[in-house]
């Protein structure tokens, strides 16, 4: 121990701003960004959505019927792998961080006395965190490959990189447009859409944010010698309303961008099975539909399509994940709102 460790605030509140104005200015700071995230995104989902139905019901507008017998590859095994253990590590954290915060709900008393111990949820919840890292650290290293040994082009700029371009910047609003009418047609997509590029920038932000504040909660006897002891109450409050953040999201908005808006409903099938069908292809991502043809490149993504019982198991843990974060979902709406 030392003496900034003990100095720790135990029996800190984050509205007592008198007390430590930092980590109240922190703790409203990282509760804004909930609110306005969710709100934001969430709002592009309910419009979406009307839009959608609107072009199903009254437009009359369907989904292309599935003629080929052909597949487009979008994601090697590798990137599969990476997802899947994206998935496993997030569901476990997910899983055995929610009871604790919300320790003071009954659900939660049930989850632990029932399912799992609070001391084995802290086991879980580090070797789940371990392998998050650890897909992390492959998918850079994958990337630095790529860009320094391979050479690949593209991968930092361009219509393949997930960098954000001005394009994005006009396929976001003229998205919007779309959704309230002011836009007749929808933008025309690349290899990547500019809310996947948000996903994707939000595990890197989540990563620093959660991981730090995690390593810290981990190790503050560490951090303490190098730190005064309000920075384990800060790690905490960042921690716990980054990870409600990030569970919420994807539980709400990630889940429908990908799988429940219509059009992908019940399950897009592509994270998992790597494949989508020439048809979706051609109606989702147009634009790079038209550059593959105009360099010879598209004939190369076709392929023929999985076993049918590798895909029904495919998508039998699909439909388990999804599954999982909708009880899950329920459970932030319960001790949100319905346990005070």
């Amino acid at each position: 121990m030392n003496v900034n460790f003990v100095s720790y605030l135990q029996h800190y509140s984050p509205m007592e701003h008198e007390e430590n104005p930092i980590l109240h200015g922190i703790d409203t700071f990282m509760r804004w960004l909930l609110g306005v995230t969710l709100a934001v995104f969430g709002a592009h989902s309910v419009l979406w959505l009307i839009r959608l139905l609107v072009r199903r019901l009254i437009e009359g507008k369907k989904p292309p019927k599935v003629k080929s017998k052909h597949r487009i590859r979008r994601f090697h095994l590798i990137q599969r792998f990476l997802h899947l253990g994206l998935i496993l590590s997030f569901l476990t954290l997910a899983t055995t961080g929610l009871p604790l915060k919300y320790s003071h709900t009954p659900l939660a008393t049930w989850f632990v006395t029932h399912i799992i111990s609070l001391r084995a949820a802290a086991l879980v919840h580090r070797i789940a965190a371990m392998l998050l890292v650890s897909v992390f650290i492959i998918h850079v290293i994958l990337l630095l490959y790529r860009w320094l040994i391979r050479k690949e082009k593209g991968i930092f700029y361009g219509p393949n990189s997930l960098v954000v371009r001005p394009k994005d910047f006009k396929d976001f609003f003229q998205h919007l447009g779309y959704f309230i009418g002011v836009v007749k047609n929808p933008p025309k997509f690349d290899r990547w859409t500019y809310w996947e590029k948000f996903d994707y920038y939000a595990v890197f932000w989540g990563m620093i944010v959660i991981g730090s504040s995690g390593l810290t909660l981990w190790f503050p006897e560490t951090f303490t010698q190098l730190f005064p002891g309000w920075v384990i109450n800060a790690a905490h409050i960042i921690h716990s309303e980054e990870a409600l953040l990030a569970t919420a999201f994807i539980f709400t908005v990630h889940f429908f961008n990908t799988h429940l808006r219509p059009g992908a409903f019940p399950m897009d099938e592509v994270i998992f099975t790597g494949y989508l069908t020439e048809e979706r292809f051609a109606e989702e991502r147009p634009t790079e539909k038209e550059r593959l043809d105009a360099d010879n490149e598209y004939d190369q993504l076709r392929v023929k399509p999985l076993p049918r019982w590798t895909k029904y198991v495919l998508l039998v843990c699909a439909y388990i994940f999804l599954s999982i974060g909708f009880l899950l979902l329920i459970f932030i709406v319960f001790g949100t709102f319905f346990s005070h």
